[in-house]
């Protein structure tokens, strides 16, 4: 016999028993969740109870379950009242009782499947503002895991992995804890110091928690002063200085600063400050250094490269003059600090403070985070997938949780048996289909160190290339950007390597150098107004990467775009004779219809645009083309629409048309300059349709199947996307496709010639520009 659950309330044992099954129903929540009963058991005309479910600690973190949940359980065999009138009834009378109750969901129990068809039916002709979510009860008392994979399926999981702001909680604080503790103990103490490392490696985050340290123990008040705020940097150092007063002390809002009375008002706000908490810390971490740095700051920004010096100069004198008053730096690197002129003035703060390296995790802080954060999430990862994950990633804590959180999406799309267990090999599956995605996090991390110290950037490009001899020279010329790149853990050893395969990967994909010049990219905006002649439309990094090398010194820039657009977009020029013409690059970074339709749409609403050429690489059918062979489509065949029956799958295909004018250019290309790796192998230019669907095709059948249907060249992913978004936008008869085949999409599929017909699409597309400008 069960006995009752000590968290059940609002019913006995007798009550219990009273209905079918009700006590298994108790049992199966009462491990999850703590029920309580505000009405008895109906057991007359219709056999219901309703309660409310309480989630406990470890459901309310999973699940994101803060309010009880209203439950109902049912006999269907006994129900003379509709389920719908139940639920509007008994949720007015608990939301009456209980104002915190979960305005989402409504569980629905019953016995085997009359939960789900319940679930159905109310989704669809009861309040749809609800989720439904069912559960079968039975003889037995179901797992403890029946109930949260239930959740899972019908109220999803809160990703853990995915986030990417600083962090504001400690439960989600890791591999910090000594760095930590010594930032405190300095703080405590009035010791000025420094906090330097990557971008997104938990810099402001450490700030953050030093900041709710102070306050829960009533330690005094540590300002965060981010400088990556326009609206302060646009401010001189006197205006600075008024919004710091402002934040330490309100009533400093009523004065006026100037230059000549900027440091004494400034130093009275501390101090009264401090006469205010005598036994309190004041300090200021200026977050994002850089931004004022002379050496560092933006044109737009020059102020500072006079302003600089002011404002230390104040900060120096009000941290000597106030033995309570003490300053963070936090930036890149210690620069700031280390570097004792400016343009020939001296550094206020030079040598001034303690340094600390916020660097990469080991690999016991990575299984402590990974372990910690698969707990909330139903995933867990053996000794051999964290060692994987560390290795590829080395130790960088936004990657590394980004990485696992489209591995999560991944197990769900794919539909595996959660709660899921992962192993090295599908961590490595996963890590290269993943490169090109985290391409646009590296981006945010390693792109402001290109920005604001180019040369320690052009240095891990070199020790990317392997050119080792030339890295060692460049170190024992310049040991400071060695020791800033081994500060921020990307170069380790001797001698020196990348400390994570991941970065060298990015390095390699995202440049092609020639003798280590840098690729001339620039985040400034550009003038959207410009009539840009080609666009050049690609889905993968390697595709995209082959255009830009061979137009490295064609004026690139690199498009601002907002961070919730995962595209890459370049401007630059194409040369012919004299002439430079405007011409788009342009990637999604990910393979599939969707995102290159999205890519399009925004192309065409943001800019203007004569042509637009998707390259790249294909399946070619085998016995129609070759390996290496250039297909100019000359009509697009999406494949993937159709209708289902039970007689099985009706094809309903779209065909696409492509541009005459830019098919029959193609045509009459007939000579160019290849590639070297080509010179000596003949490769033929064809034309005929591509099929093109969502899906990679690596069996002797599917791509012959279509074939049969409707007579193809070959196969690729992209076109029909971007077919789509063209037909919206009018421009379909300005739109070529021109795939290299790189394989026969068929159990040979491999990567052999990937890199080569990435390359040599890359080169076709571009030559048929110049083609096409010159006759014009």
């Amino acid at each position: 016999m069960i006995d009752r659950p000590k968290a059940v309330t609002g019913i006995d044992i007798g009550e219990l028993d009273a209905i079918p099954y009700l006590r298994q129903f108790v049992a199966t929540f009462a491990r999850d969740f703590d029920v309580d009963f505000r009405k008895r058991p109906k057991h007359n005309e219709s056999i219901y109870a309703a309660c409310l479910l309480r989630p406990r600690r470890e459901v309310e973190i999973m699940f994101e379950l803060e309010h009880p949940i209203l439950a109902i359980y049912f006999l269907d065999s006994y129900m003379n009242i509709s389920l719908s009138d139940i639920i509007s009834t008994e949720y007015d009378f608990h939301k009456s009782r209980a104002e915190d109750i979960d305005p989402r969901y409504i569980f629905v129990c019953s016995l085997d499947g009359n939960a789900q068809d319940a679930a159905a039916m109310l989704s669809i002709f009861h309040d749809n503002s609800f989720t439904y979510v069912p559960f079968s009860i039975g003889s037995s008392v179901k797992s403890l895991i029946s109930v949260k994979e239930a959740l899972f399926h019908n109220v999803g999981i809160k990703d853990y992995f995915n986030f990417s702001d600083p962090i504001d909680a400690d439960s989600l604080f890791f591999g910090r804890q000594r760095l930590l503790t010594e930032a405190a103990a300095a703080a405590r103490g009035g010791q000025n110091q420094g906090i330097f490392g990557l971008r997104r490696i938990g810099k402001t985050s450490i700030l953050m928690s030093l900041q709710r340290s102070f306050r829960q123990r009533n330690l005094g008040k540590i300002v965060i002063f981010s400088l990556d705020d326009p609206s302060r940097i646009r401010e001189r150092w006197t205006g600075i200085l008024s919004q710091l007063a402002a934040l330490i002390d309100t009533n400093s809002i009523r004065d006026k600063y100037d230059v000549t009375n900027a440091s004494r008002l400034f130093r009275s706000a501390i101090q009264r400050y401090v006469k205010d908490n005598p036994k309190q810390q004041i300090v200021i971490a200026f977050d994002e250094i850089e931004h004022i740095v002379p050496t560092t700051v933006k044109a737009s920004y020059s102020h500072w490269k006079e302003d600089y010096f002011h404002l230390m100069d104040n900060i120096r004198a009000a941290t000597r003059e106030i033995p309570n008053f003490s300053v963070i730096i936090c930036g890149i690197n210690a620069k700031s600090l280390e570097q004792s002129h400016f343009d020939g003035i001296p550094n206020p703060i030079f040598s001034s403070m303690s340094i600390r390296n916020v660097q990469m995790f080991s690999y016991e802080d990575v299984a402590q985070m990974l372990v910690r954060l698969g707990l909330f999430m139903g995933i867990s990862f053996d000794e051999p997938a964290l060692r994987a994950i560390y290795t590829e990633y080395g130790g960088h804590p936004l990657l590394i949780r980004q990485f696992c959180s489209k591995l999560f999406k991944r197990l769900q799309d794919e539909k595996f048996a959660w709660p899921f267990k992962v192993g090295r090999s599908e961590v490595m599956t996963h890590i290269r289909d993943a490169r090109p995605e985290l391409h646009y996090w590296a981006n945010y991390i390693f792109l402001t160190l290109k920005e604001f110290y180019p040369d320690e950037f052009e240095m891990l490009k070199i020790l990317a290339s392997d050119d080792l001899e030339f890295y060692v020279a460049l170190e024992d010329d310049k040991p400071e950007y060695s020791s800033h790149l081994r500060g921020y853990g990307l170069v380790t050893g001797r001698p020196p390597t990348l400390s994570m395969p991941f970065l060298k990967h990015y390095l390699l994909a995202g440049e092609r150098r020639a003798d280590h010049q840098p690729l001339e990219v620039d985040d400034e905006p550009e003038d959207l107004d410009q009539q840009y002649r080609f666009a050049f439309i690609a889905a993968l990094d390697d595709e995209t990467n082959a255009a830009l090398s061979l137009l490295r010194r064609s004026r690139l820039k690199q498009v601002p775009i907002a961070p919730d657009q995962p595209y890459v977009i370049y401007t630059c020029e194409i040369l012919v004779g004299k002439r430079r013409h405007p011409a788009i690059i342009a990637s999604t970074g990910k393979m599939g219809p969707s995102s290159i339709q999205n890519l399009i749409m925004h192309l065409g609403h943001r800019f203007k645009i004569g042509n637009i050429i998707l390259f790249g690489i294909c399946a070619g059918l085998r016995g129609k083309v070759d390996l290496g062979d250039i297909i100019v489509a000359d009509q697009i065949y999406d494949y993937s629409q159709g209708k289902i029956t039970n007689t099985g799958r009706e094809t309903r295909p779209s065909v696409f048309p492509m541009s005459p004018y830019l098919v029959n250019a193609a045509r009459q290309l007939k000579s160019f300059k290849w590639p070297k790796s080509y010179q000596n192998a003949p490769r033929k230019i064809r034309s005929g349709s591509l099929a093109s669907g969502p899906v990679v095709f690596a069996d002797d059948n599917s791509l012959m199947a279509i074939n049969a249907s409707w007579p193809v060249a070959g196969a690729e992913m992209e076109a029909a996307g971007a077919a789509y978004a063209l037909h919206n936008l009018g421009r379909l008869n300005d739109f070529a496709v021109i795939k290299a085949v790189s394989d026969f999409g068929d159990a040979s599929k491999d990567d052999a010639h990937r890199m080569q017909c990435c390359e040599s699409s890359a080169v076709f597309a571009i030559q048929l520009a110049r083609f096409i400008l010159g006759a014009r």
